[in-house]
């Protein structure tokens, strides 16, 4: 059962009202969305969660690090998103703190840097299998120590909106079970592409995007002679490819949706 509250609770007063009510019981899935929740609001759910609730969405809210600690301490929630809330390095610090497995976190626009990256690598969630970092300020430092991290189930990487270059793309490159890698709008250009390109690990990749990465035709060859033959779904809109270029992308990787 999802409880959706998104646009039916305004603030933390609201959400405490709800939860005294006794609406959490048997849910699975709790949503919020720009609720103007704060840690108090983090702190009532952590105290009236259900062992059915799995899956906490509050995105862009004010939960801060001691929230997200509590949010995090739930044993029973395999999936947490805290997009756009006021996490910080402490704050990851917390989540990473963990004992029970964690399948999912967003933790996008939180205000992480590469700070946050060492307190999460260094932290216990290696049952990790999806992980959004979007619009954190990471640069080639933070990607390194991520991959310096110990994430032997980590399909999906959403790192997009940073300051990734050739040096980061290479870091997330080396995760052992990356499937799908979300690097829009980083700075790459056509060195980061050779980096990605030159990696063992890229034919497996089965979902890439590279929009607004500074890719211009130079692209098609490098990516048609890396052999993606895992690769299923390539985004590279927002770049400086031409209609040819694209064209020819397509036709070299027939197996492989391109959006451009």
């Amino acid at each position: 059962m999802e409880a959706q509250l998104s646009g039916r609770v305004r603030g933390d007063d609201e959400l405490c009202g709800w939860l005294a009510s006794g609406a959490l019981a048997g849910v699975e899935s709790l949503i919020a969305w720009d609720a103007r929740l704060t840690d108090v609001a983090a702190f009532a759910i952590a105290r009236a969660a259900p062992e059915s609730l799995a899956s906490i969405d509050l995105s862009w809210n004010y939960i801060g690090p001691a929230g997200a600690g509590a949010l995090a301490s739930l044993p029973g929630v395999s999936r947490l998103r805290l997009y756009h809330n006021e996490v910080g390095p402490d704050g990851a610090r917390r989540i990473a703190r963990r004992r029970e497995p964690l399948a999912g976190l967003n933790l996008c626009g939180n205000r992480l840097g590469d700070a946050g990256m060492a307190e999460l690598s260094a932290g216990r969630l290696a049952s990790l299998r999806e992980l959004a970092l979007g619009w954190n300020d990471i640069g080639d430092g933070g990607a390194r120590m991520l991959a310096a991290g110990r994430w032997p189930e980590l399909e999906f990487l959403n790192i997009r909106a940073n300051s990734l270059g050739p040096d980061g793309a290479a870091a997330v490159m080396t995760l052992p079970s990356l499937r799908r890698l979300g690097l829009d709008e980083n700075p790459l250009g056509d060195d980061g592409l050779a980096a990605l390109a030159a990696a063992p690990s890229f034919s497996r990749l089965a979902w890439l995007n590279l929009g607004g990465t500074g890719l211009d035709d130079r692209a098609v060859d490098r990516l048609l002679a890396a052999r993606p033959a895992g690769l299923r779904e390539l985004r590279v809109h927002d770049n400086e490819l031409g209609t040819e270029a694209c064209e020819a992308l397509r036709r070299g990787l027939p197996a492989c949706e391109v959006w451009a």
